[in-house]
């Protein structure tokens, strides 16, 4: 898809949702809608370079429907209202896939726990932010190697995050 106008999902209150295919999301907009701009589920599309703006308070931009779920999310872009990042769901990863960094300033938001399956590897790019209001938790094996320009950063879903909170 290239250069998506408007799509209203319905009962999903999405504007756009993908449901186990990989297509080409780019240089779309989406903007001013009444839910979640992206949702994604079980799928691997490529989502780059599009911009979204102003999702209502309860929504965000990308919400990954399972944590199974690895798009080629890069270069994109957010401003307004709502939840600026990726929405990542409570639980397991139980297949092993890596967290691009879906454009600067958007992060990856986990309002409950996510734990990393056995045997399982989860490797995160430098320049990722991960903010929670729970933990991560690490059963397999996590790769997470930041750089001095581009560090991986682990904080609070907290407006103002502070020590120990």
């Amino acid at each position: 898809m290239n250069s998506l106008g408007y799509y209203h999902g319905g009962y999903r209150r999405t504007s756009l949702y993908v449901d186990e295919c990989a297509p080409a999301i780019t240089g779309c907009r989406f903007f001013e809608h009444g839910g979640h701009g992206l949702e994604l589920f079980n799928s691997v599309a490529t989502v780059r370079s599009n911009s979204f703006k102003n999702v209502p308070n309860w929504g965000y931009p990308v919400v990954l429907d399972t944590l199974d779920t690895f798009p080629l999310i890069q270069g994109n872009t957010v401003e307004g209202t709502g939840n600026r990042g990726v929405y990542l769901p409570t639980g397991t990863v139980t297949k092993s896939g890596r967290w691009l960094l879906p454009g600067a300033a958007f992060p990856y938001l986990a309002p409950g726990n996510i734990s990393v399956g056995p045997d399982v590897t989860l490797a995160i790019d430098p320049g990722v932010t991960y903010r929670t209001a729970a933990g991560l938790y690490v059963n397999g094996t996590l790769l997470a190697q930041g750089t001095a320009t581009e560090p991986i950063v682990f904080t609070s879903l907290k407006a103002i995050p502070a020590a120990g909170g």
